[in-house]
């Protein structure tokens, strides 16, 4: 199973003429959570933005803009390119920014006022369907939260917006007073429910109020200069992929979710869109924890090697058929909206033929402004699926991974898509559930002339019901494709998964493999029965190490291996990590689970640390 999950902040900067006139900020949440999922609430109270590129969470260098109280969002409302802002009116001085921090409210935090709101057991939290079909929630835990999540963004507020403005307001909408058309608020959310037209611009200092619709980004913000000189927007989008970043796991027997990101910026100023709707067949049984079919659409594209096709953006199909994803980045710019960039569209799901159509250009547009695309034909078959987990017999180290499986297009010149893809569950170094792949022919077309053709069915170069398996991680060059699944020769309902085994991965270009020993310290010996020790950088892992017999004695160490750092010739800036430990006891799994973070860091940016310890208490 997989979902998938996007979290997207657009950031409204206002700048004024006059000196000292900082910007205006407003911070918005979007989102792509499948069918896995009923809801996926976070708890967002913190947001900040730095001018470094290198600077570390806890550098003073940061902008900070802690919200005036926690906002908690479920993110399986906000799908299919919906926005919902948490954050408005930071005044953002002028300067170009490289780094933007998210601070989620940890878990285990006292309940914040708006997730006791929501009715919320958790301030982060999923809603599932177990094995019975039975709807439960669970904590959405995350790892080293105190110094939250780190990402790379190109924001510049330039002291003067002449220019800009002028390109901005061609084709910018208002009303007769200047300001950005919106309607519909809800007052008990301060969420907007319809809008009318993306703004980019306004042409007045008029006092207006930022608005937020579920369907698509429209906004606008007031301008805080009293010289009467116009407000332009810029807008940056972050994405949050759940079918990559919310990884199940079990501990103990017990299920369990943790929120593992890898975050990415977008200037939604030339943002692109490609929506459109495709016909269900008839027979496809719907039992997910959302109500909509286990079925995805992904925009992939090359990779910069040009030997596999990525995914770049991935979007629940709804019970209707029709699906959104935003944003999109395209070749346009704001004063010429034509791209020449086009997306490889996979159409994929567990009980689904996959199809492709190729050359597929996105509208530059939020969602409610842009076309919707024609997608004559295109009717996936139902089919059958045969299930896949990862053999832990190797060893498979890269606890952050994600598993990718591949069919290609049996024509020349053609490389592997991405047909499924599912987070290694970084405890067991295997799936916490079994990933479902679909079995038959894929059915290909290519869009031209605003039409797609007919699809065309055929074998994949792989071989019936084949795909390639490689696994991906950042900090780690991505797997060497070549190894093959292929669904049993008899598939039942009770037919066990097929095992296949992947090589570690190597660290990436630029990085040697380092061992790292930590010191451990055990208040309480026997407290704790099972546990492991993370690794992690901005947010997201990257190895984990089992504590084992440790957990029974007062002092020890554990050994980390396989970590992608520098040498004493060649530093590697990002070679800086978190230390943390989550541990529990056997007896009572989700009861007893409790997460210690180090309060000093891990730099094997020289190849060497010494002195990294932890206290477990």
């Amino acid at each position: 199973m997989r979902s998938r999950l996007v979290l997207h902040v657009s950031l409204l900067l206002a700048a004024c003429a006059l000196a000292g006139c900082g910007a205006l900020t407003n911070v918005s949440a979007t989102s792509n959570v499948t069918s896995q999922y009923s809801h996926v609430w976070v708890t967002i109270q913190d947001v900040k933005f730095n001018t470094s590129a290198t600077a570390a969470a806890g550098d003073s260098s940061w902008l900070d803009f802690p919200l005036t109280t926690p906002v908690t969002i479920d993110l399986a409302t906000v799908t299919n390119g919906g926005l919902a802002v948490f954050g408005s009116s930071l005044k953002i001085p002028t300067g170009t920014y490289a780094q933007m921090q998210l601070l989620l409210t940890d878990t285990a935090a006292p309940l914040a006022t708006s997730a006791q709101a929501a009715g919320l057991l958790y301030n982060d939290q999923v809603g599932y369907l177990d094995s019975t079909g039975a709807a439960l929630a669970a904590p959405l835990d995350l790892v080293h939260p105190e110094n939250g999540i780190v990402l790379s963004v190109s924001l510049s507020i330039p002291s003067n917006l002449k220019a800009e403005l002028e390109a901005l307001n061609d084709g910018a909408a208002t009303t007769a007073d200047g300001t950005a058309d919106e309607t519909g608020t809800d007052t008990s959310t301060g969420l907007a429910t319809t809008a009318t037209v993306p703004t980019t611009a306004t042409t007045t200092c008029a006092t207006t109020t930022t608005a937020t619709a579920t369907t698509t980004p429209v906004t606008t913000t007031t301008d805080n200069c009293t010289n009467g000189v116009a407000t332009a927007t810029f807008t940056v989008g972050i994405d949050f992929d759940a079918e990559k970043d919310l990884v199940p796991f079990t501990f103990s027997g017990q299920p369990g979710f943790l929120l593992n990101p890898h975050l990415v910026a977008y200037d939604l100023s030339t943002a692109g869109t490609i929506q459109g709707t495709i016909t269900l067949p008839t027979t496809l049984a719907v039992a997910t924890a959302s109500g909509n079919p286990a079925i995805e659409v992904s925009a992939e594209t090359l990779s910069s090697d040009g030997t596999r096709h990525v995914v770049v953006k991935s979007a629940p199909v709804l019970t209707d058929g029709s699906f959104v994803l935003y944003p999109l980045a395209t070749n346009a710019t704001t004063t010429n909206t034509s791209t020449t960039t086009t997306y490889d569209l996979v159409i994929h799901g567990p009980n689904i033929q996959t199809t492709i159509i190729q050359s597929v250009p996105p509208s530059v547009a939020a969602p409610a402004a842009a076309t919707s695309i024609t997608l004559t034909s295109v009717t996936p078959a139902s089919t059958a699926d045969y299930l896949v987990n990862v053999s832990t017999a190797t060893g498979f180290s890269s606890a952050g991974a994600l598993v990718q499986f591949y069919q290609t297009i049996p024509v020349s010149g053609e490389v592997p898509y991405v047909v499924a893809q599912q987070p290694i569950d970084p405890f067991n170094n295997d799936f916490a559930g079994d990933a479902a792949l679909s079995m038959g022919t894929i059915a290909v077309a290519v869009y031209s002339g605003g039409v797609n053709s007919t699809p065309v069915s055929e074998a994949p170069s792989e071989g019936d019901n084949t795909y390639q398996v490689a696994a991906i991680a950042p900090n780690f060059n991505d797997g060497t494709l070549g190894t093959k699944v292929t669904a049993p020769a008899d598939v039942t309902t009770t037919t066990p998964a097929v095992v296949v085994s992947l090589a570690p991965l190597s660290a990436a270009t630029g990085a040697t493999s380092n061992t790292l020993e930590v010191a451990t310290a055990v208040a309480a010996p026997g407290k704790f029965t099972n546990g492991d020790l993370i690794l992690s950088q901005n947010g997201a892992i990257v190895a984990v190490a089992p504590l084992g017999v440790i957990l029974n004695q007062s002092s020890g160490s554990v050994t980390f291996t396989h970590v992608p750092g520098g040498t004493s010739s060649t530093s590697l800036s990002t070679g800086i990590y978190d230390l943390s430990a989550w541990v529990w006891n056997s007896s009572n799994p989700s009861g007893t689970l409790t997460r210690v973070s180090s309060p000093t860091g891990v730099n094997l940016s020289s190849g060497t640390s010494t002195g990294a310890t932890i206290t477990i208490d």
